[in-house]
């Protein structure tokens, strides 16, 4: 859900098309709509969890389910960063 507000974000206001979760956080950080220091991860970290979002609908192994589950506080911070800075802009 963050990264398509993010995307709507990115087409409608900055004129800028992408068309996945990665690309769509990539874009993000280059016109600095998000920063390191404001979502509080690394940029690789960020897209770590939108690689892991692939996961979530068809894995079937307990040991990736369950790192998952044990990341989603990181998850829910992102996606408020997100639409914070949304809001703010």
């Amino acid at each position: 859900m963050s990264w398509k507000l993010t995307k709507e974000y990115l087409k409608k206001i900055e004129c800028v098309v992408c068309n996945s979760p990665k690309s769509c956080f990539k874009e993000s950080f280059e016109i600095q709509l998000l920063t390191e220091e404001e979502v509080e991860v690394e940029t690789m970290e960020t897209l770590r969890i939108t690689g892991e979002r692939n996961f979530t609908t068809h894995t079937y192994h307990e040991e990736i389910a369950d790192e998952i589950h044990h990341n989603i506080k990181e998850y829910c911070k992102l996606m408020s960063a997100v639409h914070q800075m949304i809001v703010e802009q």
